[in-house]
């Protein structure tokens, strides 16, 4: 519906903020308790604005919550079971249009900001409340104003006082160098034993069958598959790399001289992408040996998530993993749920993922198959595995991956069978597990 407004969600744009409440009648009480809310901001410099102030406006109700919801800097949505059931479109025909109607503006200003949310804030007065946020509020911070903390809280938030203020920067502490430790020959010692120049004969490269195999992409490029002699991982992940071919060693090579840069990994059922803060080249009796130390950056799953009208966010992420491992378009039957057509842009646009580092339009396993045409049939499955741990956890579907196995069928075909485990969003609520199974066609 054309829109005599722009609706935003930028920062707040005044000394004085400008807020407007969002809310169901669901009774005379939960009104006046609204009210008192919105009475208390406006003593406390917060421009508030409800409908009770209104009696009839000239432009009519449905233009009014438009140009409010457009020009406030915060937009306080008092959540509870009327008012999800209303904004979500379960309501009874014709009845609760006011809730439904700024339901539908506020999802449309999320959805044209990209999923990006500073203005849209969830308010509850009770705990039972809180699962009856909207689904396209669940990832924002929630305010309970019925206490007295929980006030304090909201009006901090409307108000930018900030109740942690960073200290301003220092210099940069100068430490010393470490003094290198030189051993002391040991004289007259005698030769080893026979049991140890045995283990010292043995100790020698390792081959590929004795290593773990590792996917390594460097922004968008192509993906190289290298032997791991070693992995460590703590505050840092650091990999002891065995490249067998050229262009895997041109590509460490050509890491080593750029220096500091990120890179996406992948190896068993972890992935991550990180900031390369080493990287060293040796070579040991005839074989090239890099060290890689990355630094990890912030998860890309703790991103905002958003749901739509008979989706919720789980529902979407079950969504995109059968995308990704079985290249399923959205006007198919997933999981239960009955997939829209194709022209739902909108869902099509929350399974591709918002703001995220790689977009899932199609699955990323037939054209892996396609790139490594040449290598042997047996190793694909260990190259598509990788490929689709990297997938699932890089796009935020899943923040644990508890079982993958990937097979091929034939020479066309993969059989997956996948169990993941989702970000918990509450304390109180275990986190979603996601299940896949069926097949991949490449």
């Amino acid at each position: 519906m054309p829109s005599r407004h722009t609706l935003t969600t930028g920062p707040v744009s005044a000394l004085r903020p400008r807020a407007f409440v969002s809310y169901s009648h669901d009774s005379l009480q939960h009104k006046a308790r609204v009210l008192a809310l919105v009475q208390q901001l406006r003593d406390d410099g917060v421009d508030c604005e409800v409908d009770s102030f209104e009696e009839a406006p000239r432009e009519g109700w449905p233009a009014w919550m438009e140009r409010h919801i457009s020009e406030s800097d915060f937009v306080l949505v008092v959540c509870t079971a009327t008012y999800n059931r209303r904004v979500s479109g379960r309501e009874l025909h014709g009845v609760g249009l006011g809730a439904r109607w700024e339901g539908n503006l506020i999802t449309q200003a999320i959805y044209e900001a990209g999923g990006r949310n500073d203005k849209f804030i969830p308010v509850v007065f009770t705990a039972a409340d809180v699962k009856e946020i909207p689904e396209f509020l669940k990832g924002t911070t929630r305010y309970d104003p019925s206490t007295g903390e929980g006030y304090t809280k909201l009006l901090r938030r409307l108000t930018r006082q900030l109740s942690v203020i960073r200290r301003p920067l220092g210099s940069i502490k100068p430490l010393p160098p470490e003094k290198p430790v030189t051993p002391q020959p040991t004289r007259n010692a005698d030769p080893p034993p026979k049991q140890q120049r045995r283990t010292r004969q043995t100790t020698k490269p390792s081959s590929p069958a004795d290593t773990d195999l590792v996917l390594i992409e460097v922004g968008a490029g192509t993906p190289h598959f290298i032997h791991a002699v070693s992995i460590e991982a703590s505050q840092s992940v650091s990999l002891v790399l065995a490249p067998t071919t050229g262009p895997d060693r041109v590509m460490l090579e050509e890491l080593a001289k750029r220096g500091s840069q990120s890179v996406s990994i992948a190896y068993g059922l972890t992935a991550l992408r990180g900031r390369v803060t080493a990287l060293t080249h040796t070579r040991t009796e005839g074989a090239d040996r890099f060290n890689l130390v990355l630094a990890p950056e912030p998860d890309p799953g703790s991103s905002m998530e958003m749901g739509t009208t008979g989706y919720s966010a789980d529902d979407i992420a079950v969504l995109r993993a059968r995308r990704i491992l079985l290249d399923e378009a959205i006007n198919t039957r997933a999981g239960g749920l009955e997939g829209p057509r194709a022209e739902d842009s909108m869902l099509d646009t929350l399974i591709r993922g918002l703001n995220g580092p790689r977009p899932v339009e199609r699955s990323p396993l037939p054209p892996l198959r396609r790139q490594l045409q040449g290598t042997p049939r047996a190793q694909f499955p260990a190259a598509a595995r990788l490929t689709a741990v990297l997938w699932l956890r890089l796009t935020g579907t899943v923040e644990h991956i508890l079982e993958l196995d990937i097979r091929l069928k034939g020479t066309s075909t993969l059989s997956v069978r996948f169990h993941g485990r989702r970000r918990r969003e509450y304390s109180n609520r275990e986190p979603v597990d996601i299940r896949v199974e069926g097949h991949c066609a490449l």
